[in-house]
């Protein structure tokens, strides 16, 4: 039993109904516990407050109005029911787009790989409504990035920052995707070519993942989908990335293990990660999808959880965030957070000393220099970076 599970009475109900509906489906225990806590004097309003930043709003209102519609108070099911028909409306336009940009990189020789987004909704979920996202992630090879992001240029599609050669090769070496918006039809386009910037230190050998893309069915047609493996391994480092901050990103994870479990090869797995000095990365993520969403963990697999105290350590940090309601951690706990998911020293070191030279393109909106001066970015970097976060720590605790 998890540890989660053995102290249920310590979380606040409004946390213990999200975790219940964070899953596609639900079983008949599951369901009368549903039930049992939407007679339990809840805070709706805290409830949808922490369904809304965690990505769980669609699936809060798919359960709660299949199980239980007539306790939840009328207003509440009108909000989440709305907030579903124009997540679904938005989500729908999305992957027609997502459709039209692989046809177009196809046609032009790209290959592309959509990331996220609704083939993740439509793969875990089996519904592209019920799965939150905002934009459209599409992953091309390095070599292939700037000749994707003129495609999306030429369709509409606006940069963030106009970039001159050299800030073009700095970003590509220093960051993993470009930004693009359209702006007359609200749509966000990311084009990777890496899963994360490269000042975190994940050595992931991309070219490999390409030699394993399979073709899923999707829209009504097929695209190139990473195997079941890879995308586990892709989805736990975005989510060490971002401090596993939503629990959407759990959701995901949970999902992906219930669907594939018996296909994934373990052993190959975290060789894998070993290799690339992501292995505590993985296991974190595996581990809280065990202990917040009770997916299946393999024997092995929590061998290794329990050998390294670690992982033990982050995952409670995350899961006491969340039952804690508490808000976003500050920027040296995050800092913190992600030193300790690396296993190997080297890795550490490598992820302290790009962190600060690793430009972006808030380093060239704030200052716009000719390439003779380029040095003096990283001059200027540690003192935006001072200015930009002094500010808030200070807030934080002189409260």
């Amino acid at each position: 039993m998890s540890v989660l599970n053995r102290s249920r009475s310590g979380i606040p109900s409004e946390a213990r109904l999200l975790l219940d509906c964070a899953r596609a489906s639900i079983d008949s225990e599951r369901a009368g516990r549903i039930k049992d806590l939407t007679k339990d004097g809840l805070d709706w309003n805290l409830l949808m407050g922490l369904a809304l930043p965690n990505g769980m709003m669609p699936l809060l209102y798919w359960h709660l109005n299949t199980i239980c519609a007539e306790s939840v108070p009328p207003g509440v099911l009108n909000t989440l029911r709305n907030h579903l028909q124009r997540n679904g409306r938005r989500n729908l336009r999305l992957v027609a787009e997502l459709l039209e940009l692989l046809k177009l990189f196809e046609n032009n020789g790209i290959p592309a790989v959509p990331y996220k987004g609704g083939v993740l909704a439509a793969q875990l979920y089996g519904n592209v409504s019920l799965r939150q996202f905002g934009d459209l992630d599409i992953i091309v090879p390095k070599s292939h990035a700037l000749s994707a992001r003129d495609l999306l240029l030429s369709r509409g599609y606006e940069s963030d920052v106009q970039l001159n050669r050299w800030q073009e090769k700095a970003l590509l070496d220093s960051q993993c995707h470009f930004h693009q918006v359209r702006r007359d039809r609200n749509i966000e386009v990311e084009i990777h070519w890496e899963i994360v910037p490269h000042f975190m230190a994940v050595s992931v050998d991309l070219q490999q993942v390409w030699q394993r893309l399979v073709r899923t069915r999707f829209g009504g047609t097929t695209v190139l989908s990473f195997s079941p493996e890879d995308l586990l391994f892709i989805l736990c480092v975005h989510g060490t990335k971002h401090g596993w901050k939503r629990l959407q990103w759990i959701c995901d994870v949970a999902e992906l293990v219930r669907r594939h479990h018996a296909e994934i090869s373990w052993r190959r797995l975290m060789e894998r990660a070993e290799t690339s000095g992501c292995q505590r990365m993985l296991l974190v993520g595996l581990f809280l999808a065990h202990e917040l969403l009770e997916s299946p963990v393999p024997g092995e697999v929590l061998s290794k959880i329990e050998a390294d105290p670690t992982i033990g350590f982050l995952v409670r940090q995350v899961r006491r965030r969340f039952v804690q309601l508490r808000g976003t951690p500050s920027v040296f706990v995050e800092l913190f957070f992600q030193i300790a998911t690396r296993e190997r020293l080297r890795d550490r070191i490598k992820y302290l000393s790009r962190l600060g030279v690793a430009l972006n393109v808030t380093d060239w909106e704030v200052l716009n220099l000719p390439a003779l001066l380029k040095s003096f970015y990283y001059v200027v970097r540690p003192f935006r970076l001072l200015a930009t976060h002094a500010p808030v720590l200070w807030r934080k605790y002189h409260q």
